[in-house]
């Protein structure tokens, strides 16, 4: 489930870079980081951060309850981000498919995360 949800944080971060836009504002390459600030830019910014948590558990083996909560919560904001994303657009133009991307990235990252939690919550301490 750890690879899954990096995998799927990945995805999010990737999906920055498309069109969140069909014209205008977040038309163009890296669509989700376009000024002025938007919702977008919580999903960007929680992919980019979901990424980083995940790697750092992955290289410094922190499996700790908080860093799962951590990664949950933070593709969890992606998923919130694109949501609004995608019902309130920038003025004019309509949401393309780089929102539709990070929606799926980030719930698959938030559920994966939660699942591996609940399975070891269910699981004997491990012994040292």
């Amino acid at each position: 489930m750890q690879m899954l949800a990096g995998g799927a944080l990945v995805l999010s971060l990737v999906a920055t870079s498309l069109p969140w836009s069909r014209f205008g504002v977040g038309s163009g390459a890296f669509g989700a980081w376009d000024q002025p600030p938007r919702w977008s830019s919580l999903a960007a910014v929680a992919a980019l951060l979901g990424c980083l948590a995940w790697g750092m558990r992955r290289t410094l083996l922190l499996a700790s309850r908080g860093m799962n909560a951590a990664i949950a919560l933070l593709g969890g904001l992606v998923v919130v981000g694109t949501l609004l994303s995608i019902w309130r657009p920038p003025a004019f133009t309509r949401a393309w498919i780089g929102p539709w991307v990070a929606l799926v990235g980030g719930a698959i990252a938030c559920a994966a995360t939660l699942a591996e939690w609940r399975s070891r919550r269910g699981a004997p301490p491990a012994r040292s």
